[in-house]
């Protein structure tokens, strides 16, 4: 019997201590705009290097998540999930014919975040900082391949097309699993927070050996605190 107690206290403990610590404060509804990008080139296996200048990838994310408050702390615990694309633009040269390929991979990942949050200032108005980590899983990816002319060919092709469409999580193409750090900081007010939030991924992405590529991201964020349903 007296095992059985200290295994339920071992089981149970840290439970309610963290219990005892956090207290459930709001959920949050959160969306924004990103610019999403992966670094360095030179994973790309881009033709010409230097590559040609390229702008970062515009995507849309948002995703629900809950506020779990320190005790007698302006600190908070925000766990959640969210829908949180990836991808980048790129224009390089296709080795066999020497003509210019344009890219655009579309990555569609599931994130879990976890963030520290700190809030700080008056009753309606206040500083909002926070820092944390990601774990992501890649549901969907594409990679659009297209060129003036039709230079792509597949087995399965009897003619040569101008544009190809490829799986981006293909085994010689990009990893599904990523993860990586979040930070985040702008204000607060009569529970809307808004500001810049910065992504920096430390999975490597790519699955070709000697040619690593990771994640990064910067965008605008609005999230709205609410009680419950």
């Amino acid at each position: 019997m007296s095992l059985r107690l200290l295994a339920f206290a071992l089981l149970l403990g840290p439970a309610a201590a963290a219990q005892g610590f956090l207290k459930f404060e709001k959920r949050i509804f959160k969306m924004g705009v990103n610019f999403v990008d992966v670094t360095p080139t030179t994973g790309l296996g881009v033709v010409p290097y230097p590559p040609l200048p390229r702008p970062p990838k515009p995507t849309f994310n948002l995703g629900f998540a809950a506020d779990f408050r320190l005790m007698r702390s302006p600190l908070a615990l925000r766990i959640g999930g969210q829908y949180q694309p990836r991808g980048y633009w790129l224009t390089t040269t296709q080795l066999r014919t020497g003509k210019s390929v344009r890219v655009n991979a579309s990555l569609h990942y599931l994130d879990l975040p976890v963030d520290l949050v700190l809030t700080l200032g008056g009753e309606r108005t206040k500083l909002y900082v926070s820092a944390g980590g990601y774990v992501g899983y890649g549901l969907y990816g594409r990679r659009v391949q297209r060129a003036d002319s039709a230079i792509f060919r597949t087995s399965a092709d009897t003619v040569a097309r101008s544009t190809q469409r490829l799986n981006a999580f293909a085994s010689n193409s990009l990893n599904r699993l990523d993860y990586g750090l979040n930070f985040a900081i702008g204000f607060e007010r009569n529970d809307f927070q808004f500001g810049v939030t910065y992504g920096h991924g430390l999975a490597n992405a790519s699955n070709v050996p000697r040619q690593p590529l990771y994640h990064r991201s910067l965008g605008l964020f609005l999230a709205y605190r609410f009680d419950g349903m």
